[in-house]
């Protein structure tokens, strides 16, 4: 783990000495093998006895003549991959032969397959020496960000792109899955942040505790995940979404090898029975993406009618207790049968493609889900009518999930993880009053505002 903190603005402003130390100090509890420091294009690290922030910010000379500052980040390093000395610590600065600044990088994390992306994306860059966060750098730099799909392991980015002449600051905090048989994405490491409107800018750290300290005005948000923001001196924006389903934190091993196992000179087992050590019994649970509120099970999309435990796991039929029937639509959970009935004639009547009737429908779907809950360009909506929906306030639980999130206007503010947050007859017993012919007549009146 690393711990990493910044304040960026969009203009000039007085460099907030104190919040920025008091900031990098303590990240020191994440760190501990060097540290590193970006303002404005001069950078400085820490190593050896200067390892610590807390021990380099006092001889400083970077820190002592910084007046104004619009991108000042800190990182501290706890090393994973590669060797403990000034050219492995971070910020990850990127720069033209003349030395100036193009492109920063501050990482949090691991990535286990960094070669191999090395090998996709920058064939023809020597990676020999370097650590995963100066590979992902010049990945970034050179090819974008479709790797933040890619990487296997645990990330947080801060970047500072100066190649368009003001730095374009990106923030990244990756989500999921623990093991490729776990059922739901978790964040991979922890970031949180404010926005100060009276001095228009934004302050984040790996650390919340002391950005509530520091900034007592204002409101500290945990980042959202899998979603690339761009902060433009107001707020945070969508720069990319992107869906890490496919990946997973936890560095795989190749399986145990099964051998038969001789019982009275006979072998205890047939030679049909010995698999695989990973018998892909967790192939039974379903997947749960947060970022989507939707749900999947094999790897596709949840679409008609399933049985389920309270912990997730899919059975054929109704023959053991404890399972559940619920349909889903296109990998929302609905509220029950007669919802997804609706759904599927009423789609027939439209004559549109899957992927339309979702984008034109996506409100009315929702209200007649189980939560009526979804993320549109980082915001959480829930579904008040076939036809409106409003910024949420309240708590998200997923079916099945041991997550719970909390919303304010929309914007997440923590997730807590404990037990089953709710089962799911708590959850389906829940009276439905859906007057359907009513739903229909507002979404086809709505259809020919629109036009079809």
């Amino acid at each position: 783990m690393c711990g990493i903190a910044g304040i960026i603005t969009k203009t000039p402003r007085v460099f907030d000495y104190s919040t920025f130390c008091t900031l990098g100090i303590a990240n020191d509890a994440r760190g501990g093998d060097s540290c590193g420091v970006f303002i404005d294009g001069r950078y400085e690290y820490g190593t050896g006895d200067t390892k610590l922030f807390s021990n380099y910010f006092l001889d400083s000379d970077l820190l002592d003549n910084t007046n104004k500052a619009m991108v000042a980040m800190v990182h501290c390093r706890k090393a994973s991959v590669g060797k403990i000395s000034k050219e492995t610590a971070q910020p990850v600065v990127l720069t033209d032969k003349s030395g100036k600044v193009l492109y920063v990088l501050m990482h949090n994390g691991t990535i286990h397959n960094y070669r191999e992306l090395a090998e996709k994306y920058i064939p023809k860059i020597d990676i020999t020496g370097m650590t995963d966060s100066q590979v992902m750098a010049r990945i970034f730099f050179n090819c974008g960000y479709k790797a933040l799909e890619e990487y296997n392991g645990g990330a947080v980015f801060a970047i500072a792109d100066y190649r368009g002449g003001s730095p374009k600051v990106l923030l990244f905090k990756g989500a999921s899955k623990k093991h490729r048989y776990s059922k739901e994405e978790e964040e991979e490491r922890p970031l949180y942040y404010c926005i100060d409107k009276v001095r228009r800018e934004l302050v984040f750290s790996s650390i919340a505790i002391n950005l509530i300290a520091l900034r007592r005005s204002c409101d500290v948000y945990c980042m959202r995940t899998n979603t690339l923001v761009e902060f433009d001196g107001k707020a945070l924006s969508t720069f990319e979404t992107h869906s890490r389903e496919k990946c997973i934190q936890n560095k795989e091993t190749p399986p145990a090898y099964v051998s038969r196992i001789p019982y009275f000179g006979n072998s205890f087992y047939d030679e049909d029975d010995i698999t695989d050590f990973n018998f892909h019994s967790f192939d039974k649970y379903i997947s749960i993406d947060h970022l989507n509120n939707t749900y999947s099970y094999s790897g596709k999309k949840m679409h008609g009618k399933f049985y389920i435990s309270d912990y997730g796991r899919i059975d054929n039929g109704p023959k053991y207790k404890g399972l559940h029937e619920i349909y889903f639509y296109n990998g929302i959970a609905l509220k029950d049968a007669y919802c997804y009935r609706f759904l599927s004639a009423f789609k027939k009547t439209t004559g549109l493609s899957d992927k339309d009737f979702m984008d034109k429908f996506q409100i009315m779907i929702r209200f007649l889900s189980i939560d009526g809950l979804y993320c549109k360009d980082g915001v959480w909506y829930k579904a008040t009518s076939p036809i409106e929906s409003v910024p949420y306030t309240g708590e998200y639980c997923p079916l099945t999930s041991s997550t719970k999130t909390s919303f304010v206007d929309g914007v997440r503010k923590t997730t807590s993880y404990g037990g089953i947050t709710q089962t799911l007859d708590k959850i389906l017993s829940k009276k439905n009053n859906i007057n359907f012919k009513e739903i229909k007549e507002q979404c086809t009146s709505l259809m020919k505002q629109q036009g079809k």
